[in-house]
């Protein structure tokens, strides 16, 4: 066998086993998105609602207590990345998002060893003195990280917390958004009674919003999690998809080199053979 014959067999053979381990990573990926896309499906409209009713305490507070909005000073963000790559231009566009958003005092708190790699290189602020939070999504995490994050906003550390992660729009697309949590976003006025007119409870609206807040937003925190786990699912299933169609290709080409190659070694030795028994 030629040497160059040699050659495109092995490349060739190198491509094969490369597209298998690709397939095997799309395959995963996309067991892991249908999974997940089962289990976020039934709470989105759920936090949509809760968070309504949330806001508008939150209004009725401050209308009570005479304040207009969050004290001006740092924020507090939570950068969700990822701990592998292979997932195309996922872990890019977050952290274009997080550059856009972030600002002068602003602390970061990364999720993800892309993360901590980006907020490092680009030498903004990192959250210290904060409860480990992963990527599980786990509520005991969640709900522990935020009581230490509310305790720091309210000495002062944080006038908002905010979360930049990746929304899953469909199989084909997701988009990286920044999100600020706390203080809970103003409703529009179409959420109001009547006339914008405010409802009245039975209940302390400031004790009532104290007994939910933490549940609604570590329960808002651990979905975000869990959505940007499925964005990145659906990111490298795409990525992968492309891997192998490209791998497709570059086996067809090599297949046609590899079978010309060695038709015309076959045709030289016929014509070695022939021009020996002549002579």
């Amino acid at each position: 066998m030629s040497t160059s014959l040699a050659k495109t067999k092995r490349r060739l053979r190198s491509i094969e086993g490369t597209r298998k381990i690709t397939k095997a990573m799309e395959l995963i990926a996309l067991a892991k998105l249908k999974k997940g896309l089962e289990r976020i499906d039934g709470g989105r409209y759920f936090l949509l609602e809760f968070s309504k009713t949330l806001s508008l305490l939150q209004r009725m507070v401050r209308k009570k207590e005479g304040k207009e909005g969050p004290p001006a000073g740092g924020r507090l963000i939570i950068f969700l990345g990822s701990d592998l790559g292979l997932c195309g231009p996922y872990n890019v566009d977050l952290g274009k998002e997080l550059l856009r958003n972030a600002r002068e005092g602003d602390e970061v708190y990364p999720l993800g060893g892309h993360a901590e790699s980006f907020v490092r290189k680009c030498g903004l602020r990192l959250a210290n003195g904060l409860p480990p939070l992963g990527l599980s999504g786990k509520i005991e995490e969640a709900v522990t990280f935020l009581e230490a994050a509310f305790a720091a906003a309210k000495e002062g550390a944080y006038s908002e917390i905010g979360v930049v992660y990746s929304h899953y729009v469909n199989s084909l697309k997701n988009l990286p958004l920044y999100e600020r949590i706390y203080p809970l976003p103003e409703p529009s006025g179409e959420s109001l009674d009547g006339d914008g007119l405010l409802p009245e409870l039975d209940e302390d609206p400031s004790a009532l919003l104290d007994r939910l807040l933490l549940p609604y937003l570590s329960s808002l925190l651990a979905a975000r999690i869990g959505e940007s786990a499925i964005a990145e699912c659906s990111a490298r299933r795409t990525a992968m998809e492309t891997a192998n169609d490209n791998a497709d290709e570059l086996i067809q080409q090599l297949t046609v080199l590899y079978n010309k190659e060695r038709q015309n070694a076959i045709t030289q030795e016929i014509v070695e053979v022939v021009g020996g028994s002549n002579a």
